[in-house]
């Protein structure tokens, strides 16, 4: 596995209401661009640990109910990305070292708990591997289609068609159609 930092967040060009999660290879190059709805990118933006809140958000209530029956969260573990939808697992373990257990989880969900509890994020090295963001032209990075959701690819093909890119719009399109 491969530890990964959040570094930040960025806005999808031309594509509406979709961010991008930025997790850095920690000690390496390589980026795993997680695309995040808007919803997301607001309530992840609002966990900074420097902002105190006045009231707890949901991981800070999972937190402390994890604290009161001493468990920890140990890690957020990237298990597989297919079709846009990440795969992901938030392991706790209980504070006197008993086994630990692996709760399956939403991608945004884990790594807000990652935020609140300072625990390391990982992907599994196959993931990274597969998805991380390539250099294109003129440096931009560029997401792999597999993590791109369907509704973005749609939107992406019909941009494609109107600016006539249509080797582009048969690319994405064929990507949909192997998604039905």
């Amino acid at each position: 596995m491969v530890e990964l930092e959040l570094v930040g967040f960025a806005e999808l060009k031309k594509i509406s209401s979709f961010y991008t999660m930025c997790l850095h290879e920690k000690g390496g190059t390589r980026k795993l661009l997680v695309p995040i709805g808007d919803v997301e990118y607001a309530f992840l933006q609002r966990l900074d640990l420097k902002n105190r809140r006045v009231r707890p958000f949901m991981p800070d209530v999972v937190n402390n109910l994890l604290t009161k029956l001493n468990y920890k969260i140990d890690m957020v573990i990237i298990k597989s990305v297919s079709h846009g939808i990440f795969s992901s697992d938030i392991v706790v373990s209980p504070k006197d070292g008993g086994e630990s257990i692996s709760l399956d989880c939403r991608l945004t969900d884990a790594v807000s708990m990652a935020i609140v509890t300072e625990a390391p994020i990982f992907v599994k090295k196959e993931v990274l591997d597969a998805e991380y963001a390539s250099k294109a032209r003129g440096d931009r990075e560029m997401l792999s289609l597999n993590s791109l959701p369907t509704s973005i690819l749609k939107e992406a093909m019909d941009m494609a068609v109107k600016s006539e890119n249509y080797e582009l719009a048969a690319q994405l399109r064929n990507e949909i159609n192997m998604r039905k």
